[in-house]
């Protein structure tokens, strides 16, 4: 019962997070590192590091894969599909709302305004989160502060991510911390088949089949699952694709309707990719509000709970070790470069400026919740632009 018991916990914190989580990847990441690592311990600081190289190597949203690692680790395959509901649900519930306000309105008064007013405060937020995970996980390596420094400067200048950095700078720890020799894992015995049990089979055939047949049925469903599978990164990295998808290729939204989906994923807690039900809606009212996170989310899930049990089962490889910390330095790295190109974009002007002056210290050293800061900076902002 001891693991249900942390499942429960872990279910009823992702929910929190997932209405309260402001900040978007950064951010969340950091929280679930401070929360469920640090202060309650119910994640081994090795679990939760393979779990950020494993969402870092496959492709989609990082913190809505690190959300169903989590919970797999607690619960299996069942834990992960609870933990991604727990997490996903509620933003989107909330994505739906401000959907229906939005149409019904044509358009969210002042939202620019209001969004204005949050971002220098979300932005505190990031660089505090960045800050606080590399030093908790780089520890004092001095190749793993190389390697977040390296991709912190190329994910700045060149503005996107570079998926194939993460593996090299994992190759590359992996060389020089814990080289093949003789205490290496044979590839025989990696490669065996780690056990999964029954009831996990079941589940992951059955929705695996209702995968294929929404993917059958609806051509919304596949356009958000290709943009889940296939594109690498942070949900921000998605966005180009599904611009060119969604606004040039298919015409289903103008541009103006795509930016404001943009602006209120940004606007909203928990992952970015929630304001997929925002463009869902606008295409096919709410049976396209609920189909578009399904699409992006359920590439996610498989993408995390295939390869969970390899990772799990050979954790402690020294090889498979070494790989996580470099993965883990790089991705860090690079987070913490997404952080300094949103910095000219939020910071534009004095006011914008003044509230982030502000910010800073009650974040650092208040005890008043992340997301009440947030809010009220919005609400400033409401006021002074």
């Amino acid at each position: 019962m001891p693991a249900q018991n942390d499942l429960n916990k872990i279910l009823s914190y992702l929910l929190r997070l997932g209405l309260t989580g402001f900040g978007g990847p950064v951010a969340l990441v950091g929280y679930m590192e401070r929360d469920l690592v640090e202060r309650e311990k119910l994640i081994a600081p090795d679990e939760f590091k393979l779990g950020l190289a494993l969402a870092n190597a496959a492709p989609g949203p990082l913190a809505g894969q690190l959300a169903m690692w989590i919970g797999y680790l607690k619960g299996g395959a069942w834990g992960a599909l609870l933990a991604g509901l727990a997490f996903v649900g509620p933003p989107v519930l909330l994505v739906i709302g401000l959907s229906v306000l939005y149409v019904e309105f044509q358009g969210l008064w002042r939202l620019h305004s209001f969004m204005k007013g949050m971002a220098p405060a979300v932005l505190v937020i990031m660089m505090l989160a960045s800050i606080r995970l590399a030093r908790r996980t780089l520890g004092r390596r001095k190749l793993l502060w190389v390697i977040f420094g390296t991709l912190l400067v190329i994910t700045a200048v060149f503005k996107t991510e570079i998926g194939y950095a993460f593996l090299a700078a994992g190759l590359l720890v992996m060389l020089a911390y814990a080289p093949v020799g003789k205490k290496a894992t044979r590839v025989a015995e990696m490669t065996k088949a780690a056990n999964i049990k029954i009831k996990e089979k079941i589940l992951l055939s059955f929705l695996a089949l209702a995968a294929l047949i929404a993917l059958i049925a609806s051509p919304l469903f596949l356009f958000f699952a290709k943009a889940g599978a296939f594109v690498f990164g942070t949900g921000m990295a998605i966005l180009p694709f599904l611009y060119k998808g969604l606004v040039e290729d298919q015409a289903w939204l103008t541009a103006q309707q795509f930016m404001d989906a943009v602006a209120v994923g940004s606007i909203t807690p928990g992952p970015i990719m929630v304001a997929t039900a925002f463009i869902g809606y606008l295409i096919k009212g709410l049976g396209g509000a609920l189909i578009a996170p399904l699409g992006v989310f359920t590439p996610v899930y498989f993408f995390t709970v295939l390869p969970a049990p390899y990772f799990k089962r050979y954790q402690n490889n020294p090889q498979l070790k070494a790989f996580v910390d470099g993965v883990t330095a790089a991705a860090i790295g690079a987070l913490a470069g997404a952080v300094l190109i949103l910095i000219p974009k939020t910071l534009p002007d004095f006011k914008s400026l003044a509230i982030f002056l502000a910010a800073l210290p009650i974040l650092t050293k208040s005890k008043i919740p992340d997301p009440l800061i947030v809010l009220a900076a919005g609400f400033f902002g409401l006021v002074i632009f």
